[in-house]
């Protein structure tokens, strides 16, 4: 589920991060990296990549925080 445009746009004004690369992704929320890796291939968290980079959407991070991790 793609964020509201308008959303993003208010990010960006206020200064907001809109992505996180997945160390941050792991210490934010005590998982692994290679667990998010594996929940990457899974298809249960939909990357963007930058630069050959995977960067979590701050929405999909929000989600993760929210819901059980296997």
């Amino acid at each position: 589920m793609a964020p509201e445009e308008s959303h993003i746009v208010n990010s960006i004004h206020k200064k907001e991060r809109l992505a996180f690369r997945l160390k941050e992704v792991s210490a934010a929320i005590g998982v692994p990296v290679s667990t998010l890796r594996t929940m990457i291939r899974r298809g249960d968290i939909n990357p963007v990549t930058a630069f050959g980079a995977w960067l979590i959407t701050a929405a999909d991070l929000e989600q993760l925080m929210t819901r059980r991790l296997r």
